[in-house]
């Protein structure tokens, strides 16, 4: 297959809404002989379908069955821990908890596990590097949003918002890392760690892959936070698409990711509401609560999943779209790279920020 012909075929593929690492396989694929020994599984979990792919490290693949599967458990294990739909994780009866009433006049300080609070710490410095451009408080935003369930009754999304803005503050959080206390400063807040949970889950299972002696492995959950080990036999690399935000679908460019590369996507094409003849994203302005639209999406190359998944939010707030600017940002986090893509008159603009960019590929050139 030539690789006009095969391009050409992947965007066939893109466009039935396959997972983006089954894109990948089909690029490893069409290249070389794929050995029998890679092993895949894809299920829904944390929101999103999740797909593990490692090469088997044994003769009969029953130990890389056992890597994958202890994988998967380890993202449950995440999901109930940080997921904001289920009541019952820890990160929701921390959020109940700490809404109570404590004594004087404030609020009630929530004990956590060590795993939360480093998760709530982490977060809460990206907030303060970002002055507030990423911000784990959004919580009640997401929900005047209507992307999260809400208790309250049904009102106008402005008022709902107006309301929730009111709630938001990374700097309203107060953390005492000796007793692994969480303690709000305003009633009615909420942290929402959507904004990094991905990120984390994907290392974790990667992780957990290595420790189960996988050399080889891909970690992909929902196509927007993906670590790699190693790389499939005979590749440089994996070789991993980016989807066009200009439709969601079709692939945009592409990236062979190394040993411990961690790649985060975020897009204003996912998880969208209606208003008026617009769509809004559940990416959502902190400062303003406004959520946000048009066709954008960041990517984020770093060997730390958990921060690169937070990376990808305050460019989308950014004023400024100079790839200087940008650079002078992530002075604070050295190995990051970034690189956006946004629609403009009909046509896909892009912004690259730091040295590392120069490996990803523009399927147009």
């Amino acid at each position: 297959m030539t690789p006009k012909s095969k391009f050409s075929y992947l965007n066939h593929l893109a466009a039935k809404k396959l997972p983006l690492c089954v894109l990948c396989a089909v690029a490893l694929s069409s290249g070389s002989e794929t050995p029998a020994r890679r092993h895949t599984q894809i299920r829904y979990m944390m929101g999103t379908l999740c797909e593990i792919t490692a090469y088997a490290t044994d003769q009969d693949g029953h130990n890389t069955e056992i890597a994958i599967n202890a994988a998967f458990d380890e993202l449950k294990r995440i999901s109930s821990l940080l997921s904001n739909w289920n009541p019952k994780s820890e990160l929701m009866r921390m959020n109940a908890l700490a809404n109570r009433p404590g004594s004087g006049g404030t609020r009630l300080a929530a004990k956590v596990s060590p795993e939360l609070f480093e998760r709530i710490r982490i977060a809460l410095d990206v907030a303060r590097a970002s002055q507030g451009l990423f911000d784990p408080t959004v919580g009640p935003l997401v929900r005047a949003w209507g992307f999260l369930p809400s208790p309250a009754k049904p009102q106008s999304r402005a008022r709902a918002v107006t309301a929730a803005l009111n709630r938001v503050g990374w700097e309203k959080v107060n953390l005492d890392s000796v007793q692994h206390t969480v303690q709000f400063a305003a009633p009615g807040m909420e942290i929402d760690l959507g904004g990094i949970g991905k990120g984390y889950a994907a290392g974790k299972a990667a992780q957990v892959l290595r420790e189960h002696g996988i050399q080889s492995g891909l970690v992909s959950l929902g196509s927007s936070s993906i670590t790699a080990i190693g790389a499939p036999p005979g590749a440089a690399g994996w070789h991993v698409f980016i989807r066009d935000p200009r439709d969601g679908e079709s692939p945009a460019a592409w990236i062979d990711l190394q040993d411990g590369d961690s790649l985060a996507t975020s897009g204003s094409y996912e998880n969208t509401v209606r208003v008026g003849k617009s769509r809004h994203s559940h990416i959502i302005d902190p400062r303003t609560g406004e959520a946000i639209g048009g066709a954008v999406s960041v990517t984020v190359l770093l060997e730390d999943a958990e921060i690169a998944d937070a990376l990808t939010k305050p460019f989308f707030m950014r004023p400024s779209r100079s790839a200087e600017d940008w650079a002078k940002w992530l002075a604070r986090f050295p190995k990051a790279s970034i690189i956006l893509m946004t629609a403009q008159g009909g046509n896909l603009e892009w912004i690259r920020a730091r040295s590392a960019c120069r490996a990803f590929f523009d399927l147009a050139t």
